[in-house]
């Protein structure tokens, strides 16, 4: 059926369809009848940029009222600049050289307007989101199988210190995605149009898409987030019937006990064993003293099963009932050395619950070597990612290495904590169990070095801007020669400036920004410094960038439009498709669009969009259809299906 067709049964056979016809774009969109955006709590209204766009592209009058909710920020979106009402917007972007028209009222043909990419902007499943309710892999913030939108109400993390909440949870299907892998371990991986926050040559950090990343690029690493769940995890619903004669008492909640304990068995323990728990302990009297007393603390009495040379023995506690519930919790019976994790339970605890596992992993799978390092050391790969982003939500820093060890023939992974901060913020926020492993730490911290400080503390590309700001410094007496106050920042900026290969570092930064403002640089200059170190950012370099596909999803974050995940600053997720839509609506709304457009009866009428790439014209189409699915207006027609050109 062709769309002439369809428009002359549409008017013909409904009665009422009248009321339906000739609505203004902002009028079909909200409505109930048409794309309902913002109309249920199952899908998202327009935001006021998106209703901006709109009314530009298609001529309708701008709000001139006292409304004022399109809200500027700086380029770290945390502090608003301004507030316009979509008149004032108007007129902001006309003088910007954004907007190529000033007046509103009538519709552009050749309406230019420079707003990004936007669009499903999606994170691979199995990115971990850190929230209010603790680290939480991206699918299971919603329905994976569900609708496209969901609502969805849980505290993010975002750039800096702030913290926004999210209004839906967006199922994005299986699309396309680039992995970005980083020098010292990290990964993020999503759609090729999707954001992370990179530093750029001149010095700047700005959005970049993963599909424009390339090696060698430098990313932005968050390690302010310091973002935990609240309340101990209730474990009640975890508690099965009690199978065995052993009378054994299971935890109401999963405490700082209870997490110590857990520790000790990811790191040590025997993940096989259905019959109980079991943890071989080393050739240290101490530490199996330690061992003992967390048992007795926790599950209670344990026997003694072996003592090898009395230098190592195994503790075991056997119960079936106490094996099964630490399998619900996340200590999979069913795991290998290699696929190991770190068990849910702990991921989505308090911060102090959360250190005292990491303490008792350290105490068995770490060690304080020679060199000043604090090191951890596991088979599985996925353990090393997960604790690496535990360890930065405390502000600790790490890298991750693999190396193959031929004996075993298998590839171990190797976590360094890296600076002297990040040694500092383990020993103060979760440290070691054992004595002898406490003194090993405190002989490292009292020589007052604490490992390589560079990689950690170091934010490239900053020897212009330092140059720039020695020479707003004003000069003496009217003199020609600069005088005292110059030669006071250029010692506090030290040998950035100076044809040297050393890069600006944090604590030298703030030095010399407060010896800036005393001698009276430009504030403009002061600003971009005190911006880079309220981001506090750890800078680390892309190794490797891969193509793959996956499951996607992301977030719906009204406020700042960012969360952060897997350790770096995402953008997350509609307009072409309205418009799109809109087109359809229209032509429907004709008896004949043929002879409106003047054209032959037999003639195909096409809703063409460019994209930039085939992801994104999939992308698009598949928007537009579940725009379709969902429209009141378009019911009758579901029965049609929309073909996408050939080619795409």
């Amino acid at each position: 059926m062709s769309i002439s067709e369809l428009c002359t049964n549409f008017i013909s056979k409904d009665g009422d369809a009248s009321k339906l016809l000739h609505k203004n774009v902002i009028e079909f969109v909200t409505a109930p009848w048409g794309l309902g955006l913002g109309a249920t709590q199952e899908v998202p209204n327009l935001y006021p940029v998106q209703r901006y766009i709109l009314k530009a592209f298609y001529g309708l009058e701008f709000d001139t009222g006292i409304n004022r909710d399109i809200i500027i920020k700086d380029k770290f979106n945390e502090i608003e600049k301004y507030r316009f009402n979509e008149s004032e917007y108007q007129k902001f972007l006309y003088e910007e050289g954004r907007v190529s028209a000033l007046e509103s009222g009538r519709e552009f043909e050749n309406l230019e307007l420079v707003v990004g990419r936007r669009g499903g902007k999606c994170e691979k499943e199995g990115t971990l989101v850190n929230t209010n309710r603790g680290f939480i892999e991206i699918q299971n913030l919603g329905d994976a199988n569900g609708p496209e939108y969901q609502p969805l109400k849980v505290i993010v993390a975002q750039e800096g210190n702030k913290k926004s909440e999210t209004a839906y949870f967006y199922n994005g299907g299986e699309r396309d995605t680039i992995r970005v892998s980083s020098y010292y371990g990290f990964e993020n991986e999503g759609t090729p149009n999707h954001r992370i926050k990179v530093l750029f040559e001149d010095g700047t950090i700005q959005w970049k898409f993963l599909e424009d990343i390339k090696e060698n690029d430098i990313i932005c690493i968050h390690r302010k987030t310091d973002l935990w769940a609240k309340e101990y995890i209730n474990l009640e619903k975890f508690k099965k019937e009690l199978k065995g004669n052993k009378k054994i008492e299971l935890p109401i909640v999963f405490d700082e006990n209870w997490a110590l304990l857990l520790g000790v068995l990811v790191g040590d323990g025997t993940w096989g064993l259905e019959g109980g728990l079991e943890v071989t302990v080393g050739p240290y009297p101490e530490w199996l003293e330690k061992v003992k007393s967390i048992f007795l603390k926790t599950v209670g009495e344990y026997k003694i099963v072996e003592i090898k040379n009395k230098r190592a023995g195994r503790i075991r506690y056997f119960s079936v009932d106490v094996r099964e519930f630490f399998n619900c919790i996340g200590y999979n019976i069913d795991a290998k050395s290699d696929n190991k994790r770190i068990p849910w339970v702990v991921m989505q605890s308090p911060k102090s619950v959360v250190a005292a596992f990491i303490r008792g992993l350290f105490e068995t799978d770490g060690c304080v070597e020679s060199g000043r390092k604090v090191t951890f050391s596991t088979a599985s790969k996925k353990l090393a990612q997960e604790l690496q982003l535990l360890l930065l939500n405390f502000g600790i820093v790490s890298s991750i290495k693999g190396k193959l060890n031929k004996k075993y023939n298998k590839t171990y992974y190797h976590l360094q904590l890296l600076g002297s901060e990040s040694i500092r913020l383990f020993s103060e926020n979760i440290g070691f169990i054992s004595d002898r492993k406490k003194s090993l730490l405190k002989v490292h911290i009292d020589k007052g070095y604490l490992g390589n400080t560079s990689s950690t503390e170091a934010i490239p590309y900053q020897k212009e801007w330092c140059k720039k700001l020695l020479q707003t410094v004003p000069k003496n007496n009217n003199s020609d020669k600069p005088g005292w106050r110059r030669s006071l920042l250029r010692v506090a900026l030290g040998n950035v400036i100076k044809n040297s290969k050393e890069d600006m570092t944090y604590h030298r930064l703030k030095t010399a920004v407060v010896v800036a403002k005393e001698v009276g640089a430009d504030h403009t200059i002061i600003k971009h410094f005190e911006e880079l170190i309220e981001a506090n950012y750890f800078f680390d370099v892309v190794t490797e960038v891969t193509k793959s596909r996956a499951r996607v999803y992301d977030l719906n974050v009204p406020d700042g439009e960012s969360f952060v995940a897997n350790g770096m600053t995402n953008h997350n997720t509609t307009i072409t498709s309205c418009i799109i839509s809109y087109e359809a609506y229209k032509l429907l709304s004709y008896y004949c669009p043929q002879e409106y457009y003047q054209i032959m009866p037999e003639d195909n009428i096409r809703i063409t969009c460019l994209a930039t790439s085939k992801e994104t014209a999939s992308e698009l189409f598949g928007k537009v259809t579940g725009h379709l699915e969902r429209s009141e207006f378009f019911r009758k027609y579901r029965n049609k299906p929309l073909v996408p050109l050939k080619g795409w």
